[in-house]
């Protein structure tokens, strides 16, 4: 009897363990799996949402490619109907989706905004991001998770639109092997005269190797302030190229900021399979 209680306390302090680490498990009614992670790096509990692909198999030789997409449940539902019609259409291969929303306004601004640039402009005073905080959110909780749980291959693919485009490419400058491809659709590039870009420029002049695939998109019908910034980072690109590193930028006709990133995140995941 002794024996017996004593597995069960074994198997209940398994299962809480798991339950840390891993993070809880719900069943969404719209078809997604929702995981609460108690972040220790962000010091507060977060949802991530999975779609898993029609015929997914936990068990066997297949492993699948994820699509990680920060904020917008309109694009993250986008991005699930355009990646069914591109596999049926024989473009590209079943892949899991990831859903990655935010609490708040506030923590929108507090996490997608680099450590450099203030997360509100309008605040003379304004405290800096805390995007490296986020990446390691990203790196050590939401990706160990995803890889623990579900059959996942090394093609993880990165999205993100106006600020979460921003931070897409923080991402890809201070840790550009985390994931093997970057989607920056309409990114904020432009905020405090294009910082952002000049850290960019340090960062392509100073490293050696650099092998990631990268697409960006802006809209023809964006605000000057956006595209120029946009421009400026396309030259820079043009102007420091690395041998393994392909890219490719786009603008999409007559898309607005908030149409361009439904418009082009089928180009970006297209192009990212034809790298692979």
């Amino acid at each position: 009897m002794k024996r017996y209680t004593s597995n069960i306390i074994v198997f209940i302090a398994f299962v809480l363990y798991a339950q840390a680490t891993l993070g809880s498990i719900t069943q969404n009614t719209g078809g997604f799996v929702a995981h609460t992670i108690d972040s220790k790096y962000l010091k507060e509990q977060r949802k991530v949402f999975v779609k898993l692909p029609q015929g997914y198999q936990a068990s066997g030789t297949v492993k699948y490619p994820v699509i990680y997409i920060l904020g917008s449940r309109k694009l993250t539902r986008k991005t699930i109907q355009e990646t069914d019609s591109m596999y049926r259409a024989h473009q590209m291969p079943k892949v899991i989706i990831v859903g990655i929303p935010h609490k708040s306004a506030q923590t929108r601004k507090r996490d997608l905004t680099p450590d450099f640039l203030k997360q509100n402009l309008k605040i003379e005073q304004a405290p800096l991001g805390q995007a490296s905080q986020f990446l390691r959110f990203l790196e050590k909780e939401v990706i160990t998770l995803i890889n623990a749980q579900y059959a996942t291959s090394t093609s993880r693919l990165l999205v993100g639109h106006s600020r979460e485009g921003l931070c897409v490419m923080y991402i890809l400058m201070r840790q550009s092997t985390l994931f093997t491809g970057y989607l920056a659709l309409s990114p904020a590039l432009w905020r405090e005269n294009n910082l952002f870009v000049t850290k960019f420029e340090a960062f392509l002049q100073s490293t050696s190797s650099l092998s990631p695939f990268l697409f960006m998109s802006m809209g023809t019908r964006e605000v000057t302030k956006m595209t120029q910034a946009f421009d400026k980072f396309v030259t820079l690109l043009h102007k420091y190229p690395h041998k393994e590193f392909t890219w490719s930028s786009s603008y999409t006709p007559n898309a607005t900021h908030q149409t361009n990133h439904l418009h082009s995140v089928s180009q970006g995941i297209l192009l990212f399979f034809k790298y692979q």
